[in-house]
């Protein structure tokens, strides 16, 4: 009887995802045909292929959106692939009935969390009940606006899309247990990508990659900055983390290069937004993901002792201190160029952390007296020519990245100490750019 009470449900939940949206698709402004098609093909695909959607759902979010030319703001083209892909992902489960196998892991929620998801859930409803009440007997229209009676449907359906996919969040990790979390961490790390290739083709537009003094400020590809808002910087405070989380995990030198990349594009996304509040929340969002990191590897007690756990924390949770500390000066001092400098130093400072551990105190002062020199010399002389600190930065952090690479394919010390010796006399360069 219950597994019947679950073939059911999952059968109703795939049939009203459907007839939503169907509903939407038919009336899409720019091609209602173009619509139902790209509907039922992404239908059918989660239903073949259900993980698809861990990774094209957080990727199309910052890019999937064409308000400026429909005219749509209550219904956008991210509630069409949500739709379709609950339809094809409840009726996987209720064909297939997947729901019995428990390969995987399984999703639990607290008592307490149950508690906060139906408390949120009944403020929004109450909250769209007043919305629809007091406006009265105000006409359909797909164009309604902002001061209209849907904009509070716009703003309550958030909630429920979202915890509409959480049984199928559940399903894929008891199907393939952490695969699915891999799939929608790349997601994640592939739209910080998209939205920040969308700010550098914005900013080409409007003003100029390399200018960092103007007051323009970036939005990206969401539309509902028009208005003002933080859409942009969100995205980019939640997403971050992932990226550089696939940069440390990240196996063989062209996913770890990828990996370099997208983490150098979410940089100057993050840092052309001119946004004390992305400056704050990225510091916190790491710092966050650090401490979640170090509890899942507590579990296995025979890979990470307790206390090796709380003393990396106390470590690293200092050294976010500080750095967060050392980027408000740096600011002060040199501006946005100058926490760029220090960006760059950080990322390299972070790919370098594993080939550290087999160096003896010998290799570090190998490594350290040569590169502060140069680092001094540099300092010295890179100001006498035109915009020479820039010239010098650049050359010795390619210098860096290549030695790193090199040192991961061949893990030789010898190139561990001249990428570690790069580092030194990278901080120097970025000094010297700071006070430039």
């Amino acid at each position: 009887m219950p597994e019947f009470l679950g073939r059911t449900g999952y059968g109703l939940a795939a049939a009203a995802s459907m007839a939503c949206g169907l509903w939407l698709a038919q009336a899409y402004p720019l091609g209602e045909a173009l619509a139902v098609g790209t509907y039922a093909l992404w239908t059918i695909l989660v239903f073949c292929r259900p993980a698809l959607w861990l990774f094209a759902l957080p990727v199309m979010l910052p890019v999937l959106g064409f308000a400026s030319w429909t005219g749509w703001i209550i219904f956008e083209e991210m509630d069409l692939l949500i739709l379709a892909t609950a339809a094809g992902g409840y009726a996987r489960m209720a064909v297939l009935q997947t729901s019995a196998k428990s390969g995987g892991h399984a999703l639990r929620t607290s008592a307490i969390g149950m508690l906060l998801i139906g408390l949120c859930l009944a403020a929004c409803g109450w909250a769209l009940y007043r919305g629809l009440a007091n406006a009265g007997d105000a006409p359909f229209n797909w164009y309604q606006g902002y001061n209209e009676p849907l904009n509070s449907l716009r703003l309550a359906k958030t909630l429920p899309l979202a915890l509409l996919l959480l049984p199928l969040l559940g399903q894929e990790l008891r199907r393939i247990g952490p695969r699915a979390l891999d799939w929608l961490a790349s997601g994640l790390a592939g739209g910080a990508a998209l939205a920040g290739l969308g700010v550098m083709w914005e900013r080409h537009a409007f003003a100029s990659l390399l200018d960092f003094s103007s007051d323009y400020r970036a939005t990206g590809m969401f539309w509902e900055m028009h208005v003002g808002g933080a859409a942009l910087d969100g995205f980019i405070a939640l997403t971050v983390p992932f990226v550089l989380w696939q940069l440390v995990h990240a196996h063989g030198v062209m996913r770890w290069l990828l990996a370099a990349t997208v983490a150098a594009i979410a940089s100057y996304a993050s840092l052309t937004t001119f946004s004390r509040g992305v400056y704050l929340a990225l510091p916190l969002s790491l710092l966050l993901a650090l401490v979640l990191t170090l509890r899942q590897r507590r579990a296995p007690a025979h890979l990470v002792a307790p206390a090796a756990v709380s003393g990396a924390a106390v470590l690293w949770i200092a050294l976010a201190l500080l750095s967060a500390a050392g980027a408000l000066l740096v600011f002060r001092s040199g501006g946005y160029r100058a926490v760029g400098a220090a960006l760059g130093v950080f990322a390299v400072m972070l790919a370098q952390g594993p080939m550290l551990r087999g160096l003896t105190r010998s290799d570090w002062v190998l490594a350290l007296v040569p590169g502060m020199a140069l680092g001094f010399l540099s300092a010295l002389t890179s100001p006498m020519f035109y915009k020479g600190v820039y010239a010098v930065y650049g050359l010795v952090m390619l210098v860096g990245i290549a030695a790193t690479w090199l040192q991961r394919r061949t893990d030789g010390k010898a190139t561990a100490i001249v990428a570690l010796g790069a580092f030194f006399w990278l901080c120097g360069a970025a000094a010297a750019l700071a006070d430039f």
